[in-house]
């Protein structure tokens, strides 16, 4: 496979942000939330928010290397895919999941924040009445850059998350970890055919977060067993 899965590190972030951006081109809310034309407004806070995962102890974040294009400088490797997970909390302490936290790029003033304040706050309060902190994993982002769709990155992805979850094992506890996530419409029959199943959804009318033409656009809440 020309290609390999390896932990993010800092030096990705910049990449990994251009990454992103372009994978959600096609996804109404993300553009709503990040309005591309303002992305040179948007993008320190948005990498931001990448580094505040990466420090986060219980937040592993993976990327998907193109091996055909590594160059000895490694700063110019080809990022064809990220993907966020949040394992299972080794303590009793509150998790520093990256969406509970500030990063310490004030918030845009161009981007979307009473849609942004919304939904991950609606994201909060449904994952929250599903999981078990101690036990489930949460997939906060997949995304493969559009230059590398179709191209099997994202079964990599997700079976290194559900390989993840059949060998973490918590004291005490035989269980094993579910996966929780939220899909975005074009990324969700892709989750159904890896065994995610439905469980709640969020429903946001775009126009009362004054985007012009907006649509009723639905992220659906999503466990795999």
């Amino acid at each position: 496979m020309p290609f390999k899965l390896r932990p993010a590190e800092d030096k990705d972030v910049p990449r990994i942000a251009e990454s992103l951006l372009a994978a959600f081109e096609s996804d109404p809310l993300h553009i709503a939330m990040l309005p591309r034309e303002h992305t040179d407004n948007t993008m320190d806070w948005y990498q931001g928010r990448l580094r505040s995962a990466l420090s986060d102890p219980n937040m592993c974040s993976m990327v998907a290397i193109d091996v055909r294009q590594e160059a000895d400088d490694d700063a110019k490797e080809a990022i064809a895919g990220y993907s966020r997970w949040l394992l299972p909390s080794q303590s009793s302490e509150p998790d520093g999941a990256v969406d509970d936290q500030k990063p310490a790029v004030a918030f845009p003033d161009k981007a979307n924040k009473p849609l942004v304040d919304f939904y991950l706050q609606q994201c909060d309060n449904k994952r929250g009445k599903q999981m078990d902190k101690s036990r489930d994993i949460v997939l906060y982002v997949l995304a493969t850059h559009p230059a590398y769709q179709g191209q099997g990155i994202a079964r990599m992805m997700l079976e290194w998350g559900i390989n993840t979850a059949a060998t973490v094992s918590q004291s005490g506890q035989n269980k094993t970890p579910r996966i929780l996530l939220e899909a975005t419409p074009l990324a969700y029959p892709v989750y159904r055919k890896f065994g995610w199943k439905d469980y709640d959804a969020i429903t946001i009318d775009l126009k009362k977060y004054g985007i012009e033409n907006g649509i009723e656009h639905t992220t659906v809440c999503m466990i795999r067993e």
